[in-house]
């Protein structure tokens, strides 16, 4: 988990320790529902960042982008896995721990063993938990078969990409 993320989780966390110590000392019901949108108010869409090594450098801008939005807790594998981490135990992790996903499109060949893994992951999570899988295809790259039926984001301006991307998840509209 980010920092991002874990300021987030630290106060659902606190909101959450508020609401199960009202409850357990028979506080007025009215307290109740303060903290429950508590916790509404501090949850922000929990975002996967999928992409290959080789798009590094403006996936990093897009993720910067959003990050300085600060309406979103995005998992980004730079700043998600550490030194001496089992990098597969991470992304697996952070796939359980997202609500959606963004998926940069690989280039024709360019699939490596993480983003294969990354990509089943989150569409297997998708299909059970509704969450969105959002493509992104940028320098013309082609949607692959199993992904055609989800609406892509096809730019290479970061900025729009960003702003895609979280007009998409916040259910905004341009």
């Amino acid at each position: 988990m980010n920092s991002h993320a874990s300021t987030a989780y630290l106060e659902n966390a606190t909101a959450l320790s508020v609401l199960v110590d009202a409850i357990r000392t028979g506080q007025n019901a009215g307290d109740i529902p303060s903290s429950l949108g508590q916790l509404t108010r501090n949850h922000k869409p929990q975002v996967f960042i999928s992409y290959r090594s080789l798009d590094h450098e403006l996936v990093t801008k897009i993720y910067n982008i959003l990050f300085g939005y600060g309406t979103l807790s995005l998992w980004f594998d730079q700043g998600d896995i550490k030194s001496g981490d089992v990098i597969a135990e991470r992304i697996r992790s952070g796939v359980l721990w997202a609500e959606h996903f963004v998926i940069f499109i690989p280039g024709p060949g360019e699939s490596s063993e993480w983003t294969i893994v990354e990509l089943w992951d989150a569409w297997q999570k998708v299909q059970k938990s509704g969450g969105k899988l959002i493509p992104v295809a940028f320098d013309g790259r082609e949607i692959p078969g199993w992904i055609k039926d989800r609406k892509a984001i096809r730019s290479s301006d970061p900025l729009e990409i960003a702003r895609s991307i979280e007009a998409s998840i916040l259910g905004v509209t341009n």
